[in-house]
């Protein structure tokens, strides 16, 4: 993430220079959770196989993670999904990372037969020897199939070089069968893979859990030159610690694309708590869940730092950061979200739904942004910093709400020096607070030398607790079409030091 400090908008200023590298010490960000209850006990019907350790003792790690979020409500304008309570959701968006996985299921098998009848699978018995072994002959073949044991439950407890299982190298499939590979809760602290240069990992129905790093992805990490693949795979319970803790279940450098699959309660010392995407690494995100991570810095959900990311079709929920970006934080490069609920986030700054940094390009079409939550500034969306261009388009940011500052919905940072362009087309603001003393804009606050322009959007039934209560205005806004702004309290624009063209009230 990069480092970043400016001044806050409206009566208060705060500083921000001591936070943007802060990490929060071990024992406040990892919480104990992660490395045992559901990750220790084996799924209905799962044999057992654990490979016998001969290295150091267990690695305790003490703390208690951020408060649960609350599931999702229905929402009657974007009822598309329903928590399960384990992570999963079903509904519209489909099940992502399928835990229920049956072989004789006829969507199951649709899926395992299709595309695979010219692939010849080698299979692993139920025995984390034999599967470290068989990743270490593909490897040496220049790559291989691999179809795990059904419902096995591979259980790690041997540290190889800081990962739980041989090194990616190659181009290797795993078809996991409904397996789980875990690593062992008494075990040393290890991720479990590693993507190499010149690795490309697919995995196909499986469930990956309890790695734990100090450094980058406590679940998978993926160096620059590799590829990797998750299909129905869910990727919970995985920590990375450290000053490089990014990405608790995954870390990418390289190339990643994530379908139908659930990142769910990993937790990362820094940035990243679900995903974590870096340098000139990619990530593409689509009909996957994001829920219920944790970041000790930015990006509960997920964060790029790195050439793109795109989301779509998607949810990000329940995720928590205890800086900035509680769903999706942008510092680097172009992040595309489509197709997608962000909702129920929280950032103990800004951005509840969606932060952006210095000098990104964001874009959100057909996006829901709700009943997220900052500490501060930017319930919704905040940009910060400068040089950025963010769209968003044909979307609703509804019900967010900004704990101590302005801009319930949207906040664009208060800086002489931002020069971000922010355009706001055919999207619905409403219902979003900013209640604390002296804020305001509880819709929209644009700050200082930031353009803005709105195109046939709606501003409507927002509140603050000083005027302006729709639409702050301390830049410059354009309005085309047909552009509404009423009901808002305690005014729409009134008070708005530059005018908002057609706002009366």
């Amino acid at each position: 993430m990069r480092a970043h400090s400016s001044p806050r908008s409206g009566d208060t200023t705060v500083d921000r220079s001591a936070r943007w590298r802060r990490v929060l010490p071990t024992a406040a960000v990892i919480g104990a959770a992660a490395l045992t209850g559901s990750a220790g006990a084996p799924f209905l019907g799962q044999g057992v196989a654990t490979a016998v350790a001969s290295g150091p003792g267990s690695a305790t790690v003490n703390g208690a993670l951020a408060p649960d979020q609350d599931r999702p409500h229905s929402d009657p304008a974007n009822d598309r999904y329903t928590d399960q309570g384990d992570g999963t959701w079903a509904g519209e968006w489909g099940v992502a990372g399928d835990p229920g996985w049956h072989r004789d299921g006829a969507e199951s098998k649709k899926r395992t037969d299709q595309g695979h009848a010219q692939e010849k699978y080698t299979a692993v018995p139920c025995d984390s020897d034999k599967l470290i072994a068989a990743i270490t002959a593909a490897n040496a073949a220049g790559g291989g199939h691999l179809s795990l044991a059904e419902r096995c439950r591979y259980t790690l407890t041997i540290n190889l070089d800081g990962n739980g299982l041989p090194e990616i190298l190659a181009p290797i499939k795993i078809r996991g069968n409904g397996a789980t590979i875990v690593r062992a809760a008494s075990a040393e602290a290890f991720r479990i893979f590693a993507v190499g240069v010149g690795g490309d990992l697919q995995l196909r129905d499986l469930r990956i859990k309890g790695g734990q790093s100090d450094g980058d992805g406590g679940g998978i990490f993926v160096a620059a030159g590799g590829r990797l693949r998750l299909d129905h795979v869910t990727m919970a319970d995985n920590v990375s610690t450290g000053d490089d803790g990014d990405g608790g279940g995954i870390s990418n450098e390289g190339e990643s694309t994530i379908v139908q699959s659930t990142i769910t309660q990993n937790i990362s010392a820094n940035d990243g708590g679900g995903v974590h995407n870096d340098g000139a690494g990619s990530v593409t995100i689509q009909k996957s869940v994001i829920a219920k991570n944790h970041a000790g810095d930015t990006g509960g959900g997920v964060e790029n730092d790195g050439t793109a990311l795109k989301i779509a079709h998607s949810v990000v929920h329940g995720n928590n950061a205890v800086d900035d970006g509680g769903g999706v934080f942008a510092c680097a490069g172009a992040t595309l979200i489509s197709h997608t609920a962000v909702s129920g986030n929280q950032a103990g700054d800004t951005g509840g739904g969606v932060g952006h940094l210095v000098g990104v390009s964001g874009t959100m079409t057909d996006v829901t942004i709700s009943r997220n939550t900052a500490g501060s500034t930017g319930g919704g969306i905040a940009v910060l910093g400068g040089d950025s261009t963010v769209t968003v388009a044909d979307s609703k940011i509804v019900e967010n709400t900004a704990v101590a500052g302005a801009g319930g919905g949207v906040w664009i940072e208060d800086d002489g020096g931002s020069g971000n362009e922010i355009a706001i087309r055919r999207t619905a603001i409403s219902r979003n607070q900013a209640t604390s003393a002296g804020a305001t804009g509880g819709g929209i606050y644009n700050g200082t030398n930031n353009t803005m322009t709105l195109t046939n959007a709606r501003v409507v039934d927002n509140l603050a607790n000083t005027a302006p209560g729709g639409v702050d205005n301390r830049g410059t806004i354009t309005v085309l079409g047909k552009v509404v702004i009423v009901g808002n309290r305690p005014t729409n624009c009134v008070g708005s030091p530059n005018p908002v063209p057609t706002c009366a009230g």
